[in-house]
C-alpha cells in the first residue's frame, strides 16, 4: 500500500472539511431533495455500469480510499501516524453521509444511538482486519527468522505480536477509541487469540525445562501479561469491556510450570546440601587473607545460592511466593546445616575441662611432697590420642570458624534484602484472568514471609557463634594454659605463684586472638575468655587439690590478683565495658571473701547451708558457683591451711589426708567425669565417690548419718 503523500494528506483534510458541510438528508428542504436527486450518474464497475446519486459519485471514492487504508493501517509507517486522524474522520463522515441517504420521504433513516453503533462496528471491522494481517505477516517472518537464528518460531512471533499490540496501543487505538471506546480490547483480545492457538500444541507437549520450553514459555508470558493489561485498561464500567475479558483464554503457563519449577528447586535443595558437606570437609579454616578472614568455604556456599537465585528469577516465568519461599527455605536448611557441622566439628568443652581432684582435708607439711608428686602425675596425664585433635583446634582456626559465621550473617541479610528486591520487581503477574486489578496491586506489596524465612539459620548460626566462643575461652584456659592457669597458680603457696604470670600469657593470647577475629565478634570472644578465666580461677580456689592451701590472710593477695585480671580485661577503657567485668567477677569477688573468713564462721555457714533444698547449678562453670552453698563451703574448708579445718573434715566428714593423694587427673581418663566429689549432694549419694582407702570407706547410711549428727552436734555448740 503507497503512503499518505503531502499533497493527498492537504486533500485529505479539505475533502473532510467539506464533506462535514454537506447537510443530512433529514435537514434539506423538498425541493433540494427533488433537485439532489436529479442528479445522478453511470459508474463503469466491476459488476458492470452503476447508477450512483450526485453525492455516492464522490463520496464511494474516498470511503473506498479510506477503507483500503484502514483495513491494513499496521503497514502505515509510524511517522505517517498522525495522517491516521484524518483518515480515521474521513471515513467516517463518508460512510454516516453515505448512510444517511434517505429514500426521499424526509425521514432520517437511523437514529443517533444507531449511527454510534454503526461507527463502532465499522472500527472494530477495521481493527480485526488489520491485526489478522499484520499477524500473518509476523508468523511468516517469525517461521523465516527462526530458520536464520535457530531460535524457536514461538518465541520470535510472542515478540513480534507484543511489538504489534504495543504500537496499536500507542498509535492507533487512541484515535479509534473516539468511535469505539473498546478499541484496545478488541486489538489485544485478538492477538491472544491467535496466539494462542499457535501456542496450545507446544503447552500440550510440555513435561519438563528444555531450551525450547524456557525460551517459548517466558515470552508466551509476558506477551500474555501485556494483553491482558491492555484490556484490562479500558474502562470497566463498560459492559463491552467484560465480554472480552471472558472471551480471553489464558494459556495456563503458570499451571503447567509450577510442578516444574518445583522439581527444580527440590534438585538445587539436593545439590546445595551436598555441596555444603563437601565444602566443610575440604575447609582447613585458615583465613583467606588478611583482610578477609573468614574461609573459603561459606565463600563458596554463597556464590552457589546466589547463581541458584539468578536462575530461579532468570526463567521469567509466573510464579507464586510459596515457590520462591520454597528455594529460599532450601538456603535455609543448607545454611543451618553449615552452621552445624561448623560446631559439630569441636568437641564438648567439658571434656577440656580436667577431672576435679578429690577432696581431701588439709595435713601440715604436705603440700611441698604433694607438689613434687603431681610433677610426675602431670607429665603422664594427657590423652596422647586426643591431644594432636584438640591442637589442631588452634586459636585463630576457632577465630576463623567465627568469622565465617559471621560473614554468613552478613551475606544472610544480604540475600534476603536481594530476594525481596527481585521478587517486588518481577511480582507475581497474573495468572488468570478473572484476576482484577486491585489483586494485581495488592501482589506488588513485599510478602511478610521475607522476614521470617531465615529465622532457623539466625538462630543456629548466633547459637553456633556462642558455643564457639565459650569453647574457645574454656579451650585457652584449660587446655592451652593450663600448665600457668590450673597447675601453677598459687601452687604451693599464694605469695610464690601469684597472677602475673597468667597475666603475661593472656596478654600474648588475646594479643593473637584480637589480631584474627572481625571487630563485631570481639568482645563477644573475649568475653568468653573473661567468663573461662574466672571459672579458672574460682576452679584453683576450689578444686586445686591439696597443693592449693589458702590461709586467712592470703584473702588479701587473692584480692589483688582478681583486682588485676578486672584491670586486664577493661584495659583502661580500651577492652571490655566496666559494668561486663563487674558482673563476671561478683560472684568470684564473693567465693574469695570466704578465705577472709574465720574458720568458725565458714563452718556454722556450712552447717546452715546443709539444712537448705539443694538448688540446681552448673557444676562446670566455676565462675557461677554461689558463696552461700554447701558445695562451695565445703571445699573452702578443704583448702583452708587451718588444723581446726582439718579436724573438723576428719570427725564430721571422714575426709582423707592429702598425704594419700596425687595430686593430678588419672592417666587412664584423663577426660572423663570428674574423680571427685563434686558437691556435698554426692556424700549423701555415693559411698566411694572421694576413692578412700579401705579403712575410711562409710556406707551410705553411716555417711548420711554422720552429715546429720555433725550438724546437730554443730547446733548444740560443740564439736
Amino acid at each position: 500500500m503507497g503512503t499518505v503523500s503531502a499533497g493527498e494528506s492537504s486533500l485529505l483534510q479539505h475533502a473532510t472539511l467539506q464533506m462535514k458541510k454537506i447537510a443530512s438528508d433529514g435537514e434539506r428542504s423538498a425541493q433540494e431533495r427533488v433537485y439532489m436527486k436529479s442528479l445522478c450518474c453511470s459508474v463503469d464497475s466491476a459488476d458492470g455500469y452503476q447508477e450512483l446519486t450526485f453525492l455516492q459519485s464522490f463520496l464511494l471514492p474516498i470511503k473506498k480510499w479510506s477503507d483500503k487504508k484502514l483495513r491494513d493501517y499496521h503497514l502505515m509507517p509510524s511517522e505517517e501516524s498522525n495522517n491516521v486522524e484524518g483518515i480515521v474522520t474521513a471515513a467516517m463522515v463518508a460512510r454516516r453521509l453515505l448512510a444517511d441517504e434517505c429514500d426521499g420521504t424526509g425521514v432520517v433513516r437511523r437514529s443517533s444511538t444507531a449511527k454510534m453503533a454503526a461507527d463502532a462496528k465499522q472500527i472494530e471491522d477495521y481493527i480485526i482486519s488489520s491485526i489478522n494481517a499484520a499477524y500473518e505477516r509476523a508468523l511468516g517472518a517469525a517461521n523465516a527468522k527462526s530458520v536464520a537464528e535457530h531460535e524457536h518460531p514461538l518465541r520470535i512471533l510472542a515478540e513480534d505480536v507484543k511489538i504489534i499490540a504495543e504500537r496499536d496501543a500507542t498509535i492507533f487505538t487512541p484515535i479509534f477509541s473516539r468511535w469505539n471506546s473498546q478499541s484496545i480490547a478488541i486489538s489485544a483480545s485478538l492477538l491472544h487469540s491467535l496466539y494462542g492457538r499457535e501456542l496450545k500444541p507446544f503447552l500440550d507437549g510440555v513435561s519438563h525445562f528444555s531450551e525450547d520450553v524456557t525460551s517459548v514459555l517466558p515470552a508466551a508470558d509476558i506477551l500474555e501479561q501485556c494483553l491482558i493489561e491492555l484490556v484490562y485498561s479500558v474502562d470497566e464500567e463498560d459492559e463491552l469491556n467484560g465480554c472480552y475479558k471472558q472471551g480471553m483464554s489464558p494459556y495456563q503457563i503458570e499451571a503447567i510450570c509450577a510442578p516444574m519449577i518445583m522439581r527444580w528447586i527440590n534438585n538445587q535443595v539436593g545439590k546445595i546440601i551436598e555441596w555444603v558437606e563437601r565444602a566443610i570437609q575440604q575447609e582447613k579454616w585458615d583465613p583467606l587473607s588478611s583482610q578477609l578472614r573468614h574461609g573459603a568455604s561459606i565463600v563458596e556456599i554463597y556464590r552457589i545460592i546466589e547463581e541458584t537465585l539468578d536462575q530461579f528469577f532468570n526463567f521469567n516465568l509466573p510464579m507464586r511466593f510459596p515457590q520462591l519461599k520454597g528455594l529460599l527455605t532450601g538456603f535455609d536448611n543448607a545454611l543451618k546445616l553449615y552452621s552445624q557441622n561448623v560446631v559439630s566439628q569441636l568437641v564438648d568443652k567439658d571434656i577440656l575441662i580436667p577431672p576435679a581432684p578429690i577432696l581431701t582435708r588439709y595435713k601440715k607439711d604436705t603440700a611441698m611432697n604433694s607438689f613434687t608428686r603431681k610433677k610426675i602425675a602431670d607429665t603422664g596425664s594427657i590423652d596422647e590420642s586426643r591431644c594432636s585433635h584438640f591442637n589442631d583446634l588452634s586459636t585463630s582456626k576457632l577465630c576463623v570458624r567465627l568469622n565465617s559465621l559471621h560473614y554468613l550473617l552478613i551475606q544472610l541479610s544480604i540475600l534476603e534484602d536481594n530476594s525481596r528486591a527481585r521478587w517486588v520487581q518481577t511480582r507475581p503477574r497474573r495468572s488468570s484472568i478473572e484476576e482484577d486489578l486491585e489483586s494485581i496491586s495488592a501482589s506488588s506489596k513485599p510478602v511478610d514471609g521475607f522476614s521470617t524465612i531465615f529465622d532457623g539459620t539466625n538462630e543456629a548460626v548466633n547459637g553456633a557463634i556462642m558455643k564457639i566462643c565459650d569453647f574457645t575461652g574454656v579451650k585457652i584456659i584449660f587446655w592451652d594454659m593450663r600448665q600457668q592457669f590450673l597447675y601453677s597458680l598459687y601452687k604451693g603457696s599464694v605469695s610464690e605463684a601469684r597472677v602475673e604470670t597468667v597475666i603475661h600469657d593472656l596478654d600474648s593470647v588475646l594479643g593473637q586472638l584480637c589480631d584474627i577475629i572481625v571487630h563485631p565478634l570481639r568482645d563477644q570472644v573475649v568475653i568468653a575468655l573473661l567468663q573461662a578465666s574466672m571459672d579458672g580461677f574460682v576452679r584453683v580456689l576450689l578444686d586445686g587439690g591439696p597443693s592449693r592451701v589458702f590461709s586467712q590472710e592470703d584473702s588479701r593477695m587473692l584480692d589483688e590478683d582478681l583486682q588485676l585480671l578486672k584491670d586486664f580485661f577493661m584495659a583502661g577503657g580500651d577492652g571490655l565495658p566496666h559494668g561486663v567485668v563487674e558482673s563476671s567477677l561478683a560472684p568470684v569477688q564473693q567465693i574469695t571473701n570466704l578465705y577472709s573468713l574465720g574458720t568458725h564462721t565458714v563452718i556454722k555457714n556450712l552447717m546452715h547451708a546443709s539444712e537448705q533444698p539443694v538448688v540446681g547449678s552448673d557444676s562446670t562453670r566455676y565462675g557461677k558457683k554461689s558463696a552461700k552453698d554447701a558445695d562451695t563451703l565445703l571445699r573452702v574448708l578443704c583448702h583452708r591451711s587451718d588444723r581446726e579445718a582439718s579436724k573438723f573434715l576428719k570427725k564430721q566428714y571422714s575426709l582423707p589426708k592429702s598425704a594419700g593423694y596425687e595430686d593430678a587427673p588419672s592417666k587412664e581418663s584423663p577426660f572423663s567425669a570428674f574423680a571427685g566429689a563434686s558437691s556435698v549432694s554426692d556424700l549423701l549419694k555415693r559411698t566411694t565417690s572421694f576413692h578412700f582407702p579401705a579403712d575410711g570407706q562409710r556406707s551410705f547410711r553411716l555417711l548420711k548419718q554422720k552429715i546429720q549428727e555433725a550438724t546437730l552436734e554443730f547446733k548444740q555448740g560443740g564439736w
